[in-house]
């Protein structure tokens, strides 16, 4: 039985950049893409919304304690 021999040195030439390493993408990616970010910052605006509604109620109702 043989042992395990390390692999061989890695070879440090690098190949000429031709330009041509991705895909072009299709209609369907580019807009999925867009919805995606859409989404997203809708979601996070609904998310600061909803936090200062909750701020300000709270505020509303420590005044309305204060005037009591």
């Amino acid at each position: 039985m043989t042992e395990w021999q390390p692999p061989g040195p890695i070879d440090l030439v690098y190949q000429e950049y031709i330009g041509r390493e991705v895909r072009d993408m299709t209609a369907f990616e580019i807009i999925s893409i867009f919805i995606g970010i859409l989404t997203l910052l809708v979601t996070f605006g609904s998310l600061i919304v909803a936090f200062l509604t909750f701020f300000d109620k709270r505020k509303s109702c420590r005044d309305k304690r204060k005037k009591k």
